[in-house]
């Protein structure tokens, strides 16, 4: 009897042992998953930081994608509300001007070009560059020089569009047109002298000016 009182005794304290062996892993298993479950909560929660910083950088970038496209539509607005227009003038007298020669008008009062392009009145060339496709209106005043009988002429490109005569028999005279024309972007307009070796009048006797009157949608495409 005492010797299975004994080994009862024995049985019982190697289960106690056991019990309490496994107790001890199940406590750090425990803690060690509720570790690791932090741990990964920790980076769920970065993750989220992150994730919204970066639906916010994208809503930055949407708003200044957005604001670049308003500024483009309006640098490229509606094609009736471009303004172009041009007036200059002959500072200086014009003398021994070639055939063919085109008139600078040198001395700029108005440049309007709301297209922001590269084209409209050029006053080292004397040549005005239609920016956009449209209707537009030239006028022109040659003064001749001295007492000189000559002509001049409105060219479209390398077209001549009119022929201005100016009569000077006795005293200097002045002539005047005014032309409308249908341009494409990129046609040029300028003021030519017919003849050989006359001149003409400065000091805003000779005059050269223009304007869009209306441009033709479906070609606003500006030049430059």
């Amino acid at each position: 009897m005492f010797s299975s009182a004994l080994f009862l005794v024995f049985l019982g304290n190697a289960f106690a042992t056991m019990t309490n062996e496994m107790e001890n892993r199940f406590k750090e298993m425990d803690r060690s998953f509720t570790k690791r479950f932090e741990e990964q909560q920790l980076e769920i929660d970065l993750l989220k930081r992150r994730t919204a910083e970066q639906e916010n950088e994208i809503k930055v970038l949407r708003e200044v994608v957005k604001s670049s496209e308003k500024d483009k539509l309006q640098k490229r607005q509606n094609p009736f509300d471009y303004e172009v227009a041009f007036f200059a003038k002959v500072g200086t007298n014009l003398e021994h001007l070639g055939q063919g020669q085109t008139i600078v008008f040198g001395d700029v009062v108005t440049d309007i070009d709301s297209t922001m392009s590269l084209g409209a009145y050029n006053n080292s060339s004397g040549m005005f560059t239609a920016p956009i496709a449209g209707l537009y209106v030239f006028s022109t005043t040659m003064h001749s020089l001295n007492s000189q009988t000559t002509h001049f002429a409105i060219f479209r490109n390398s077209d001549k569009i009119t022929t201005i005569y100016v009569h000077g028999d006795v005293t200097s005279d002045s002539t005047a047109q005014t032309v409308v024309l249908a341009l494409k972007r990129g046609e040029t307009i300028s003021v030519r002298h017919i003849e050989s070796d006359h001149g003409a009048y400065g000091g805003g006797h000779s005059l050269f000016s223009g304007f869009l009157l209306r441009a033709h949608v479906g070609e606003e495409e500006i030049v430059g």
